[in-house]
């Protein structure tokens, strides 16, 4: 079970890397109505 969950954890934070990769350019995100996340960081 903790190789399942390592595997799972793992993709997704490759998944993360990757897309923050392709997308440098900031970006105006709308999370919630009224909230927003601007760039292309963590808000």
């Amino acid at each position: 079970m903790k190789q399942i969950n390592f595997v799972v954890i793992f993709v997704i934070a490759l998944a993360l890397v990757l897309f923050g990769i392709e997308n440098t350019e900031p970006v105006l995100i709308h999370i919630a109505k009224g909230l927003e996340c601007r760039g292309s960081s963590v808000c």
